[in-house]
């Protein structure tokens, strides 16, 4: 069972996260802190 609800919104959801990612360095910075620590 899939977790996208609406595949065809999966580029403009892309499109939406790369924004939010290079306009919010608050979500950048939590991300690269995130990697950092995965296992």
């Amino acid at each position: 069972m899939s977790k996208v609800k609406n595949p065809k919104l999966a580029k403009q959801g892309k499109i939406s996260y790369e924004w939010a990612r290079t306009h919010m360095d608050i979500l950048d910075n939590t991300l690269t802190r995130l990697k950092k620590s995965k296992p």
